[in-house]
């Protein structure tokens, strides 16, 4: 199974570390990341076969709402260039522009077949995916099935993204979003109950399922199901 590691993930956490304020420190956190993901995955990927993906310039989803991420700080770790760099140099990392990392993975998951990738990230967005999620900081596997992952994506939609900016609807959390998904048994059904929380707002549904959705083809914009 091929590893597809959010790299994104390790180049802040390594920054952010203790080690990571000094130039050695943050080169040898990340090398201690990449090898303790190998090491945790032997079981699954013997071979360290990988690709890695850094987020670049220019995401399609601020085109959709300008204040997308916007509640983010704008300072960032003193060494987040330098272990991004390292991660492009020293570990093949991909810099993908117009969209995320995240995009990348589930694009590349999407064409090798979900059953034969191991996506590394601890961002729940990759829950939308029928996959093998590792994830790096609680050392942890998850795999949802194919309903399932279709519900973790409708949840996100009712509930949003506080980390990503993202508003869903005011009040509901996850508990209430699957109260509300709790008698849908296919993804029609699952739009329904959404959209009638919404109040039949579709315009603002497809907003942010556009904004929540991981890409599964290159350029592909969310649309609402065809019922």
């Amino acid at each position: 199974m091929k590893l597809l590691i959010d790299a994104d993930i390790l180049a802040y956490r390594a920054a952010y570390s203790k080690e990571g304020n000094t130039i050695s420190g943050a080169i040898d956190k990340i090398d201690e990341l990449m090898e303790d993901i190998f090491y945790n995955c032997s079981q699954y990927n013997r071979k360290r076969d990988y690709s890695a993906y850094l987020t670049g310039e220019d995401n399609f989803r601020l085109k959709i709402d300008p204040n997308y991420k916007g509640n983010r700080p704008s300072e960032k770790p003193q060494t987040i260039n330098l272990t991004k760099q390292w991660l492009i140099d020293q570990w093949g990392a991909v810099v993908v522009d117009g969209q995320e990392a995240d995009d990348a993975i589930a694009i590349e998951a999407t064409k090798i077949g979900y059953d034969d990738v191991i996506i590394v990230s601890i961002d729940k967005d990759f829950k939308q995916l029928p996959c093998l999620i590792y994830n790096s900081n609680k050392k942890t596997f998850f795999k949802a099935d194919e309903f399932g992952s279709k519900f973790n994506f409708w949840q996100q939609v009712l509930t949003g993204d506080t980390v990503d900016n993202i508003k869903g609807i005011y009040g509901i959390g996850p508990a209430k979003a699957k109260k509300i998904l709790a008698d849908a048994t296919n993804e029609q059904d699952m739009y329904q109950a959404v959209l009638k929380a919404y109040d039949g707002d579709k315009e603002s549904l497809t907003k942010t399922a556009q904004l929540v959705y991981l890409r599964r083809k290159e350029g592909e914009t969310w649309q609402p199901p065809v019922l």
